[in-house]
């Protein structure tokens, strides 16, 4: 009967279900590394897209000064950039508030 209730209930309340168990397995140290070192990653892939977009900006402002022709694609290509940079921003701020959440 309690098989039945798991197959019918959502998936999310399914994946909340496990999230005690998850805790409870994320205090060992092994697992507790491997958590640490993926927000790392995702940290330092944020911060990777954030410098990549920051020397695009400087290349299109070059480019811009040498052929103003070009002005509006380039404007919109360094709008483009600068979002790229305030989204690497925002996934830095929640991937560190997620690991605060998980090693407080």
């Amino acid at each position: 009967m309690e098989e039945v209730k798991q197959k019918n209930k959502p998936l999310v309340d399914l994946l909340l279900d496990g999230a005690d168990e998850l805790v409870k397995k994320a205090k060992k140290p092994f697992i507790r590394k491997k958590l640490k070192r993926a927000f790392e990653s995702a940290v330092d892939s944020a911060e990777e897209k954030k410098v990549d977009a920051e020397i695009k900006i400087q290349d299109l402002r070059k480019e811009l000064v040498k052929d103003p022709e070009k002005a509006e694609k380039l404007l919109n290509d360094i709008i483009e950039q600068k979002t790229i940079i305030e989204r690497a921003d925002k996934t830095i701020g929640i991937v560190n508030n997620e690991k605060e959440a998980w090693f407080e």
